[in-house]
């Protein structure tokens, strides 16, 4: 990550909450997606109406853990 993203807990400038989460969570109708070497996005698996896609990523919320 370039050091204006990182929080400064790990040398950097950046003021963005990191989140994790274990990706056996995505499953279903979601997929991870590598979109840079420092970041995934969780998106939908194929296209579908918003209202569809909220569901699946509605039910990962509990699992995803702030990183500190």
């Amino acid at each position: 990550m370039k050091s204006e993203q990182l929080q400064p807990k790990f040398g950097g400038m950046g003021k963005d909450t990191l989140w994790q989460i274990d990706d056996s969570i995505i499953t279903g109708d979601l997929q991870a997606v590598q979109d840079s070497p420092t970041h995934v996005s969780i998106i939908p698996r194929v296209t579908m109406a918003l209202e569809r896609d909220e569901a699946p990523l509605a039910k990962t919320q509990k699992y995803w853990e702030k990183v500190d």
